[in-house]
């Protein structure tokens, strides 16, 4: 979580939804930075509400806040997940982490697998991105969901608020092809990180819709336990136009 009590911002990272990159881009100008752990980074809306609205009231009370995130399209989410877990460092390890490998699995398999009654650990992303946003009434309480592929919508609303021109750079990109070979991913991540530096942009292609490689029972079957993220990012990308600000001391 990133905040800028001058400009009254509080930007909520998202898990796989360009969280590094958006900390990366925004830390040098932002007041408060939680940072570390993911549980510490990745701080959802209901512990916001919980602990950090409090204190933002308490401290900054003339000041009104808008909390904003990204969300991504459900389906894809969870592909960036299933492509984050086939990375081969992870493929590599001998230990109890090597069990969150989707290596040698395919995505329909994944999605199968995360469908079940208790999903094995290589699919289990620990929650949903609505479970993220939802305040503590059940409802999304994020101010401004921004979809992921509109990013650069977000990125011009911060240059514009901080006042600052502003770059978002590319960092902790999964791997855009799995190979059941662990050397032969290897192979293709090392190829992958010197595209990065070489300035190639690794989210193009990030557009591209998972739910076509996918039988139609299992996206009917995802599209009914996630039903509320669906709906949320469909809201989202209806509400795109812009952003409303609320002010955390106002009586609620």
């Amino acid at each position: 979580m990133l905040i800028s009590a001058r400009h009254g911002i509080v930007l909520l990272l998202t898990p796989k939804c360009a969280s590094t990159a958006l900390e990366t881009m925004l830390r040098p100008h932002m007041d408060l930075s939680l940072s570390g752990p993911p549980q510490v980074r990745h701080t959802n809306f209901r512990q916001f509400e919980a602990f950090i609205k409090p204190y933002l009231r308490e401290t900054c009370p003339q000041t009104s806040f808008q909390t904003i995130c990204l969300m991504r399209e459900p389906t894809a989410w969870l592909y960036s997940w299933y492509r984050f877990r086939a990375r081969s460092d992870l493929r590599s390890v001998r230990t109890a982490e090597a069990r969150n490998s989707t290596g040698g699995i395919s995505f329909p398999d994944f999605v199968r697998a995360y469908l079940s009654p208790r999903p094995p650990a290589y699919a289990d992303p620990g929650g949903t991105q609505f479970d993220f946003v939802r305040n503590s009434e059940g409802q999304n309480g994020v101010d401004w969901i921004v979809p992921y592929e509109q990013v650069d919508l977000l990125v011009t609303h911060l240059s514009r608020t901080l006042g600052v021109p502003l770059h978002l750079p590319v960092t902790n990109v999964s791997p855009k092809a799995m190979y059941r070979s662990s050397r032969i991913q290897w192979a293709a991540d090392i190829v992958q990180r010197a595209k990065l530096q070489l300035g190639f942009d690794a989210r193009s292609g990030a557009s591209e819709s998972p739910d076509l490689h996918l039988p139609s029972d299992i996206t009917a079957a995802l599209r009914r336990k996630l039903a509320d993220d669906f709906r949320t990012f469909g809201r989202a990308q209806e509400a795109v136009s812009g952003p409303r600000t609320v002010a955390v001391h106002a009586a609620e």
